[in-house]
């Protein structure tokens, strides 16, 4: 590949107060090719925080990346800052890439070598490459699984053997992206250029047109390499996850719907919680009664939670190695502690407040 004076790749940056984003700078620094793609970051994180961002953009354009900065010093929102990273990329191709995420050495290369192939073909919108979900093996992430596992079920991740928990990340067509999907500066959609999935035009542009896929993880998920997910760091972030949320939804800029769509994973640890402890109450009643049909019940809720996630797993094609066969034990563990940990987050918010 010969020097180029047109864009082929815009990488847009969403950040916002962001510790580790030099890990990521490093990265895009190290890559090949840097003529055929530029880097956009989009940042409204708090005063103490903007001298990473101002630091990783110099470091940037010093390795000769073409680097631009925005600093909004209003918080809009990772959708606003998505879409107007959007509306200010120059390249042919677009990719959204996480603060907490790191391409590989081989990233531009792969993907520009896809992008020549793809040419002009109208009916090619977006390329495809997987996101692998890497993290320390030891025992205070035994609680990472089963978030990673409930990810797959849900949608999020998929698992292989050969490349473990992956994300399917998307480079996609500009102009389809702004003229096709009609995208919008002053209302932009939560984060659905980061899900396509949730967005019902984006997702079927996709299933209607081809879709290019590298099989290969070109981008690491650089918060499961370096964190361990101890009882200490889910309290933390489950009590910035809820004071986040609380501060969205102060803001008044948000519809019913989405209002929801914000509490519902805090709703669903909230509700989970007494039913939990109702059911420990209610198996530690029977051993008093009578032991030996607590103890049939406890086996057969045993066998009945197994058999149900053993066949979630089959139907999404997780193939039941060590590590989902892990999640799924700590997995009742996980939704316990986590919950509890959603309970005091609040109880200490409410407490700050007063």
């Amino acid at each position: 590949m010969g020097k180029r004076s047109k864009i082929l790749l815009s990488i847009v940056l969403p950040v916002r107060n962001e510790h580790r984003l030099m890990n990521l700078c490093s990265a895009l620094s190290e890559q090949d090719h840097k003529d055929f793609f530029q880097v956009i970051i989009v940042d409204e994180s708090d005063p103490e925080y903007r001298g990473v961002t101002v630091r990783c953009y110099e470091d940037l354009q010093r390795s000769g990346v073409n680097a631009k900065l925005i600093l909004n010093a209003e918080r809009r929102g990772v959708g606003f800052s998505m879409v107007q990273g959007l509306l200010n990329a120059e390249g042919d191709y677009v990719f959204f890439l996480d603060a907490d995420n790191k391409p590989v050495k081989s990233f531009i290369k792969r993907v520009i070598e896809e992008i020549l192939i793809i040419g002009n073909q109208k009916e090619t919108i977006a390329l495809s490459f997987l996101n692998a979900a890497r993290y320390k093996r030891n025992l205070s992430n035994v609680l990472l699984l089963p978030r990673l596992y409930l990810s797959c079920v849900i949608g999020g991740l998929k698992y292989s053997n050969k490349h473990g928990f992956v994300n399917i990340l998307r480079v996609f067509k500009r102009e389809v992206l702004v003229n096709e999907i009609g995208v919008e500066l002053e209302s932009p959609t939560l984060s659905y250029l980061d899900n396509p999935n949730i967005y019902r035009k984006l997702s079927t542009l996709l299933a209607n047109n081809v879709t290019r896929h590298i099989d290969e993880v070109l981008v690491e998920d650089v918060r499961h390499v370096f964190e361990d997910f101890s009882i200490k760091f889910l309290y933390a972030r489950n009590k910035w996850y809820i004071k986040d949320k609380l501060k969205l939804l102060q803001s008044g800029k948000f519809s019913l719907k989405e209002k929801l769509s914000l509490l519902s994973s805090m709703l669903f640890y909230i509700a989970f919680l007494p039913i939990v402890l109702f059911t420990i109450l209610g198996i530690s009643a029977f051993f008093v009664i009578n032991s030996f049909y607590a103890y049939m019940s406890f086996s057969l809720l045993l066998i009945c939670y197994i058999a149900f996630f053993t066949f979630i797993s089959w139907h999404k094609r997780i193939r039941l190695t060590k590590e989902v066969l892990l999640a799924i034990t700590m997995l009742p563990l996980f939704l316990v502690v986590n919950s509890m940990l959603v309970y005091i987050s609040l109880i200490n918010i409410v407490k700050e407040k007063l």
